[in-house]
């Protein structure tokens, strides 16, 4: 997939403020390019591949070993400051 096929799919679906807000970002990056070096092609990877699923493989298998299987369990008495835009259910 060519990286312009893959940025106009992000764009068709971004609300109309964020097109506005990304909009901005181009131009900006558009004049800061002329201080980058150019480069000619840059090749999108599709996100089902074999690598990609080794690596989440890879990623999940890391972060479970931060955690023990006794790990406590805190109290919700331990939180300092609440979130106040999480609904417990």
């Amino acid at each position: 997939m060519s990286t312009e096929t893959a940025l106009w799919k992000i764009i068709e679906n971004l609300p109309h403020t964020l097109k506005i807000e990304l909009l901005h970002y181009a131009e900006y990056l558009s004049t800061k390019s002329s201080t980058l070096p150019q480069i000619e092609d840059v090749t999108v990877l599709e996100s089902d591949t074999e690598e990609t699923a080794n690596w989440q493989s890879f990623s999940l298998k890391n972060l479970n070993q931060c955690y023990v299987e006794d790990e406590p369990e805190y109290a919700i008495e331990s939180i300092k400051e609440y979130n106040p835009n999480y609904e417990r259910k």
